[in-house]
């Protein structure tokens, strides 16, 4: 029989285990159920791990009366569906990190079985049909970016003042030409009534 380790319980979100989710759900190409988030979590950990160590018991905060919590992969970052649907999951959404989503779906045979398997069997036979239909379902994926709500600031050209990036095609051609030959006049202008500008202004730091 294989020695049972006391490991403390884990009772709130590690960097490591936030880092864990968010890969996971980077590596997915659709959005998970709570479920199958857990699912991957569990192999990706056991991949990154592995060989299992001995099974092991994570006590938690009534310890010392006795009890204790058993946690499925208590060896685990993340040892506990627990654990990921209570500490991880929401702390990364409060940061934004993750998202969830809704939607009405047709579960798969297996799920189907999956939520009959956690019904009593008087409930099986009419929840049955129910689980068959389409039903709500909910799902986790990392939080899409959205752009920023804020304008942005519209940046004016130089010389826009005196007609600069100004739409002449109504005009015909020879308007059109005299148009633009004039605006080049008054954007060289401004620019030498800048450069006294700048002078003037350097001339008054250095006096």
């Amino acid at each position: 029989m294989s020695a049972i380790l006391k490991v403390p319980f884990r009772k709130t979100a590690t960097p490591q285990a936030r880092r864990i989710v968010l890969d996971v759900l980077a590596a997915q190409q659709k959005p998970l159920t709570i479920q199958e988030l857990w699912n991957c979590v569990v192999q990706h950990e056991s991949q990154t791990q592995g060989n299992s160590p001995p099974a092991v018991a994570a006590f938690g905060p009534s310890a010392g009366s006795g009890e204790q919590i058993t946690a499925p992969y208590s060896h685990h970052i993340i040892p506990s569906m627990r654990f990921l649907k209570q500490e991880v999951v929401p702390s990364l959404r409060a940061s934004a990190h993750i998202e969830q989503i809704h939607r009405r779906e047709t579960l798969t045979p297996d799920e189907q079985a999956r939520r009959l398997g956690m019904l009593s069997k008087a409930s099986q036979k009419s929840k049955a049909a129910q689980l068959a239909a389409a039903v709500s379902v909910w799902r986790w994926q990392l939080r899409e970016k959205r752009p920023d709500d804020s304008v942005p600031e519209e940046k004016t050209r130089f010389g826009e003042e005196v007609g600069v990036g100004a739409d002449w095609s109504h005009l015909n051609r020879r308007r059109q030409n005299s148009r633009v030959d004039k605006v080049k006049r008054d954007v060289r202008w401004l620019k030498e009534l800048d450069k006294a500008r700048q002078e003037g202004a350097d001339a008054a730091q250095s006096s």
